[in-house]
């Protein structure tokens, strides 16, 4: 991060990377709560090929499309801990640097 960015970029940064974090944080409540019935619709499929409810279970957590669904919600949980991290930071230097300026107008009077 440039610590020296203009004033606009930073507020710019600012309200982009809580956007980001509001929809990524959405996305990703919606989608843990399809979870489970995409699991469970995969394990039904797998019941209903080999009939043992055990096995069904295996099956579907070594098919490739459960480790789509699992790799899909990590990717959208990590982008919105990502982009509210970003967020965090920018919104930091942003109160130093108000509270630099602060102390800077209190040491002239």
């Amino acid at each position: 991060m440039n610590l020296r960015m203009p004033f606009e970029r930073l507020t710019h940064l600012i309200h982009s990377y809580s956007q980001t974090a509001l929809t990524s944080r959405q996305v990703a409540k919606r989608l843990s709560a399809l979870f489970p019935p995409r699991y469970l619709a995969l394990k039904g499929e797998w019941a209903r090929r080999c009939g043992s409810g055990a096995k069904a279970e295996r099956l579907a957590l070594t098919d490739p499309r459960y480790e789509d669904l699992v790799r899909e919600l990590t990717e959208v949980k990590f982008s919105a801990i990502q982009a509210h991290i970003e967020y965090e930071t920018h919104q930091m230097l942003y109160k130093a640097r108000q509270s630099l300026a602060s102390f800077r107008r209190s040491q002239l009077r």
